[in-house]
């Protein structure tokens, strides 16, 4: 906690300001008060109370003058508003509606940030090092959840007629085995069977493949520990059809009647994973949502990605940098990205 001045040195009624600060959490709380300092003849040597309202800023006697912090820019589709009241510099920050910071950014979470009079810092400057407000990011209303199943049987061919027959038989069963949960989740978009060409005594491998997907509205998990309802629908998904395929006879009997032998060792499945539907967005693993990637970054394969050495991107929600120009100092008025040489 720091408090400006630290050191009262004249008679009189001053204005002490205090903030407190968790700089692990990003999260501070701020007071002020008034001190009245008497001389030794005075009936109280000193007293210390709120500052009334009807307190004058002539009336206050301050020993130390409070340090201006640097002026902000006004974040790319942001909101900042910003006020000075005898004391601190403080900010209200935000996003426009649709749009948000990325929640590596917890410090500005809470909307408020405030410079510190006695050495001329922001809040969010002591933890990120940097009085650039960070730019907002579009997000997506949904995001999905995704999970692959897998096992493997023996069929004695594989045509094309057969392998589409034993799509259709194998999907059948599996729907039908989740009927209810499917009734929630996408379970009918991905069923992959396919015949790998090598094949023991006769017979070729069978490999089945199962991609889930569920989606859910990341916000009405905000500020929540619950697992989304989503999730513990494919849980519940791949559980029944784990003991299907490990212990159910009546399953292996079905399959087994239009020729497909099931291996009942073979289940296998992947761990559960946040995607986006759409091209530029990355799940964000703290809040569930599907945020743009950043200027300077690439979407790959879900991920963002920063520009290689050579390239850059000005806008969000990109899939490819493009080639730094010849003459980087012209083309970017001096501001030049570090991977174009800046």
């Amino acid at each position: 906690m720091t408090c400006a001045p630290e050191k009262l040195t004249s008679y009189g009624l001053h204005k002490v300001s205090c903030i407190a600060k968790d700089e692990e959490l990003g999260t501070y709380a701020s007071c002020s008060f008034g001190i009245t300092v008497l001389k030794n003849n005075d009936e109280d040597i000193s007293s210390t109370t709120n500052v009334p309202d009807e307190v004058t800023t002539s009336q206050i006697t301050t020993t130390e003058k409070f340090l201006a912090c640097k002026s902000l820019k006004l974040p790319y589709r942001g909101i900042l508003n910003c006020s000075n009241h005898d004391g601190p510099e403080r900010c209200t920050v935000g996003c426009e509606n649709g749009y948000g910071f990325s929640s590596s950014y917890r410090a500005l979470r809470g909307g408020l940030i405030e410079c510190d009079g006695t050495d001329g810092l922001w809040d969010f400057e002591r933890i990120y090092h940097t009085t650039q407000l960070p730019e907002c990011l579009g997000h997506l209303p949904n995001t999905s959840i995704k999970v692959t199943l897998s096992f493997k049987a023996a069929v004695e061919e594989c045509s094309s007629d057969r392998k589409f027959h034993y799509h259709q038989t194998i999907k059948h069963l599996l729907l039908n085995l989740n009927r209810e949960m499917c009734s929630l989740v996408d379970c009918e978009s991905s069923i992959q069977v396919n015949c790998s060409q090598t094949y023991t005594g006769n017979r070729f491998i069978l490999n089945i493949i199962w991609t889930l997907l569920a989606v859910f509205h990341p916000e009405d998990y905000e500020d929540s520990v619950e697992v989304p309802d989503a999730e513990l629908q494919l849980e519940a998904i791949l559980e029944t059809t784990r003991k299907a395929i490990r212990k159910d006879e009546v399953f292996r009997q079905n399959l087994s009647q239009v020729g497909i032998q099931l291996q009942q060792d073979s289940y296998n499945r992947s761990f559960i994973d946040l995607v986006c539907q759409a091209k530029g967005y990355a799940a964000d693993l703290r809040t569930y949502k599907c945020m743009e990637c950043a200027s300077g970054t690439m979407e790959v394969n879900g991920q963002c990605k920063p520009c290689p050495q050579g390239t850059f991107q000005l806008r969000t929600g990109q899939t490819n940098c493009e080639r730094c120009p010849s003459d980087s100092v012209k083309f970017f008025r001096g501001n030049v990205p570090a991977t174009c040489g800046g």
